[in-house]
């Protein structure tokens, strides 16, 4: 029996074996060839080109906390002929409804429930209305149905102090506080203003002084608090007279306080000193920084030859500052580089460019400038566009302790160097007056709404061709984006169709149209040294009458980038495709008391020269952005917003799949347009996969059946053996 157990083992094992081998032949022959056309298919190789954008940071959890006056001067009329407090809720509907259900808004009441003076409780008549939350806009409607002017006394400190209380994240806090009196209760609004911005916490109050008679004694004194207590709450004061211009005031108050103007970036602390170890910025990252008194200093790496590298460095303008024009100057140099920016030979610095600042534009809020280096083989400062690492300083010229901590945000581009650079256009001579003046015809009927970002990162996006109408207060800046592509030149119009409504003698201080480019740098010529009547990019409303301003841009070319100078002329800045900022800067008016807002319309168009001959580059797939075992890192990003640092090597190919069409890719990547049509491609790996899968079950069955003949002859000349 023993033996008759070993004989069947010995007969069957071969069997089971290759019949096991020949079904585990089947199965890889059949089904591994799917698998490794999904494991062995070609990376998709990343986007190879100037992005137009970064990926922005994602805005901090911001809380609002409308507070309004329900006494019962409410009731009086306002300039519009209906009652404030109709106006107020007619505002505040406004306001809710422009607000998305995900933005924490809350109201609280004051002065709105006890109708004796004389009350023990008349000063501290203040409740929330409606917690401050997301998806509350029910509650919010229905307090401001219930909304009513019935009280005895204006508590506006006892207001601030329990609205400071109300809040409850960590991230920026925003009272808009709307009244039409004076404070008759104690302490002094002002003084509790303070006390709450004293405490340290991320809260910003703003005021609206509503229907205040300007000859009216004691409605001076209620502005007087007003604005005091803005300025202690790091807000603004405005005045509004009306349901419309209350709406405009608190919609935009209520927008900013959730966008606001603040500077985005990865933190990072630069070296005081030259010789300190640096902070490595990235390509593609965006950055935070504070300015420093003894400069802040950076090493950026060059991650792919021959490539452009763009650095982009912003501020906010100090208005507190007592100097009139305060330098904060950004350089850029080589590792050779020793720090020194003035003087001397300058070896290894390669460029340098002063934050703009007007002394004319008050209103100018962003003060921004952008560097570029740029290969120049065989030029006279050669390492400033090879180097594997540069060094970017930013420095404050003066002592202007108004400056000194502020934040900056530096953007950081790396641009694949061009194929076809000698087949595409040449720069332009550095004269605006060589670039023709398109007719455009802009839009007075326009019904387009439209209310521009306050900062780069939330520009508002327009579109080539259209005319849109927007209002602006007194001192504000809006930043908008339009997309300009290879080829072609930017014009924008700005028009202002009516007087200014502010008392004379009119006094508003100078405002502007900026154009930047997606590299922070100010694309605009100077109008000292621009022969061309449609560079008008001051406004003087001291002139009264309709204001319009005109400017244009370069054609943008990628032979307009200049290497290596010291003071990138003008066409410089516009050598990339993309998106650039238009920027509406209105200045404030000479007498704080007052404000107001002034319509306009915006036009933006882009156009080309005709040319039919090449006016894309052709980016170089390179390599870059490598870790230590060679791999590569790309950024982090999304397919619309795709930065440069890293470009995947791409995989070998057949000299049929076509090496045009990668190249066209990288091509349409550079300007930031989608590849209009990747069904082929797709369809050629689905078929790849269709006939991979076919042939390997083909041979899997051949096999196995060779098997099964093997295995049968084997069983068979044993049985033949024993016979």
């Amino acid at each position: 029996m023993q033996k008759h157990k070993a004989s069947l083992g010995y007969s069957t094992h071969p069997l089971r074996t290759f019949t096991g081998a020949g079904l585990a032949a089947l199965m890889i022959a059949g089904f591994a060839p799917a698998a490794a056309a999904d494991q062995e298919e070609p990376e998709e190789v990343e986007e190879a080109g100037a992005s137009d954008e970064l990926d922005q940071p994602e805005m901090e959890d911001a809380e609002l906390l409308l507070v309004m006056d329900a006494s019962g001067s409410m009731s009086a009329d306002d300039a519009g002929g209906q009652t404030r407090i109709a106006a107020a809720k007619e505002a505040l509907t406004g306001v809710v409804d422009s607000l998305g259900d995900d933005q924490e808004v809350g109201l609280r009441i004051f002065s709105g429930e006890v109708t004796d003076s004389g009350h023990p409780d008349a000063c501290e008549d203040s409740h929330l209305a409606v917690d401050i939350g997301t998806d509350n806009r029910d509650e919010l409607a229905g307090a401001i149905d219930d909304y009513d002017a019935v009280g005895a006394m204006t508590p506006l400190a006892h207001a601030l102090e329990e609205a400071a209380e109300d809040f409850d994240g960590d991230g920026p806090r925003t009272i808009v506080l709307v009244s039409d009196g004076e404070e008759n209760c104690d302490p002094e609004p002002c003084e509790a203003a303070q006390a709450i911005a004293d405490q340290g916490i991320d809260l910003q109050v703003h005021t609206v002084g509503f229907n205040i008679d300007e000859e009216d004694s004691d409605a001076a004194v209620a502005r007087e608090q007003l604005q005091c207590i803005a300025n202690a709450g790091g807000g603004d004061y405005y005045d509004a007279n009306d349901a419309e211009s209350l709406s405009v005031v608190l919609e935009r108050l209520s927008l900013r306080a959730f966008e606001p103007f603040q500077l985005e970036g990865e933190e990072v602390e630069g070296a005081t000193h030259f010789a300190d170890d640096r902070p490595v910025l990235e390509p593609g990252g965006q950055y935070l920084d504070t300015i420093h008194p003894d400069n802040r200093y950076y090493t950026i790496p060059r991650t792919m030859e021959g490539s452009t590298l763009h650095v982009g460095v912003t501020t906010l303008r100090d208005l507190d500052s007592d100097r009139a024009f305060s330098h904060i100057k950004a350089n850029l140099g080589t590792s050779e580089w020793d720090g020194n920016d003035s003087g001397g030979s300058r070896t290894g610095m390669c460029e340098w460019v002063y934050l703009t600042e007007s002394t004319r534009a008050r209103a100018v809020m962003a003060r921004t400038g952008g560097l570029t280096s740029v290969p120049d083989p065989g030029g006279t400062h050669e390492d400033c566009g090879s180097d594997d690492e540069m060094i970017l300083s930013v420095e404050l010229q003066e002592d202007d302790e108004a400056y000194a901590g502020k934040p900056f945000e530096i953007v950081v581009w790396e641009e694949p160097p061009a194929e076809n650079a000698e087949e595409l256009p040449e720069r332009y001579s550095d004269n605006i007056g060589s670039v023709e003046w398109h007719d455009m015809e802009l839009d007075e009927r326009s019904e387009n709404e439209v209310l521009g970002g306050n900062s780069f990162n939330n520009a508002t996006p327009l579109d080539p061709g259209e005319t849109y109408a927007g209002t602006s207060l007194l001192g504000e800046t809006q930043v908008f984006r339009v997309p300009v592509d290879w080829g072609e030149q930017l014009q924008v119009e700005l028009l202002f169709p009516e007087d200014a409504d502010v008392p004379s003698p009119l006094g508003i201080g100078g405002s502007e149209l900026q154009v930047i480019n997606p590299h922070r740098g100010d694309v605009v010529p100077n109008q000292s040294s621009a022969n061309h009547p449609h560079r008008v990019w001051d406004i003087n409303f001291a002139q009264g009458g309709r204001q319009t301003a005109q400017v244009q841009t370069y054609p943008v070319q990628y032979n307009n980038r200049t290497p290596n100078n010291y003071g990138r002329t003008a066409p410089g800045d516009t050598a990339v495709a993309g998106d650039y900022y238009v920027v509406v800067n209105v200045g404030e008016y000479s007498d704080p008391n007052v404000s107001t807002q002034l319509p306009f319309y915006l036009h933006v168009e882009t156009f080309s020269d005709g040319s039919t001959g090449e006016v894309e580059p052709v980016y170089a797939e390179t390599t870059g952005g490598q870790s230590e075992d060679g791999s590569c890192v790309p950024p982090e990003e999304d397919e619309e917003e795709a930065g440069v640092g890293c470009v995947a090597p791409p995989e070998e190919e057949d000299e049929d799949d076509g090496a045009d069409e990668a190249s066209a890719e990288a091509q349409t990547a550079g300007t930031g347009t989608e590849s209009e049509d990747p069904a082929p491609s797709e369809a050629a790996d689905e078929e790849d996969s269709f006939f991979s899968s076919t042939t390997g079950l083909i041979v899997g069955l051949s096999a196995f059946a060779m098997l099964l003949l093997t295995a049968g002859g084997l069983v068979l000349a044993r049985a033949l053996r024993k016979s």
